[in-house]
């Protein structure tokens, strides 16, 4: 089953410069049904295939004479496609949010007013799905700076104090552990 993934995936790659949201419709319709039958293995090649598709830059590119702006269209569906696929199973997402932030970082986001709708934004109970990818962003931001605070508050761009909060809020473990060093 990896192989026939890894196929379908060269072909949407393929095609992705001719019909970019068919490609990520597609992803997201795939995604939905690898996450659905729970098979570790498959999901594992299917995020790794959704990594190495790439990810749709805003591409701003400037405005027209109506003063609109002019963006890549596929890259408001390319977040909400992979917001989607991390709100079905955040733990095995991880790696997916990581490369969502990056790729976020990088190349800026451009959200017309027009892109979001009400309706579009609370499906699947996005209020409690972002506290969750907060969580997991935080406790793998700790890990990482070995449970320095102040380390971790830089890189997520909060104060000290309100990294606190969230620790306690969320029960994000102590990491400090991580820095002592092992008597030999």
């Amino acid at each position: 089953m990896g192989e026939v993934l890894v196929r379908t995936f060269s072909f949407l790659k393929s095609n992705v410069e001719h019909y970019p949201q068919t490609a990520l419709q597609c992803i997201q319709a795939i995604g939905a049904e690898v996450f659905h039958r729970e098979y570790s293995p498959l999901v594992e090649t299917f995020l790794e295939q959704v990594l190495r598709f790439g990810f749709q830059y805003p591409g701003f590119q400037g405005v027209d004479a109506n003063w609109q702006i002019i963006s890549n269209p596929c890259h408001v569906l390319n977040v909400r496609v992979w917001l989607d696929l991390i709100s079905r199973n955040p733990k095995w997402c991880s790696t997916l949010l990581s490369a969502l932030i990056i790729n976020l970082r990088l190349g800026g986001t451009c959200i017309k007013d027009t892109d979001l709708f009400q309706k579009e934004i609370t499906p699947r109970g996005a209020t409690k799905m972002v506290p969750r990818i907060e969580q997991l962003l935080i406790d793998r931001v700790m890990r990482r700076a070995k449970g320095n605070q102040s380390k971790a508050a830089r890189v997520l761009g909060i104060s000290r104090g309100a990294l606190i909060t969230k620790l306690k809020e969320y029960s994000v473990p102590d990491y400090r552990y991580l820095r002592r060093r092992r008597a030999s």
